[in-house]
């Protein structure tokens, strides 16, 4: 039997329960020591589990938790990202 048919996909399981579903990235990483085959199992890219097991390497099961970055970016003040008027009616004078 295959035993990659057992296995939901990483975005199933990321709808029940995302630590979870990191974890088994993790554990089976851990038992093949193969990115190539997690992917394949979890129907997942590469990248991702590279990703989760860069985080957990680096930070243990706290690595597991979502990255509050897009949450952090959307508190600050929307126009710091964006140039003044000002600016914006000189360079179209200049054009």
């Amino acid at each position: 039997m295959n035993p990659e048919i057992l296995y939901p996909s990483y975005r199933e399981l990321l709808k029940a329960d995302k630590i979870m579903a990191r974890k088994f990235i993790i554990q089976t990483y851990q038992k093949t020591g193969n990115i190539s085959k997690v992917a394949r199992i979890f129907k997942t890219t590469r990248k991702t589990v590279r990703q989760i097991i860069k985080r957990y390497e680096a930070k243990g099961e706290k690595g597991l938790k979502d990255i509050k970055e897009a949450k952090e970016f959307s508190l600050q003040d929307p126009n710091t990202h964006r140039r003044d008027n000002n600016s914006r009616e000189e360079e179209d004078r200049i054009w």
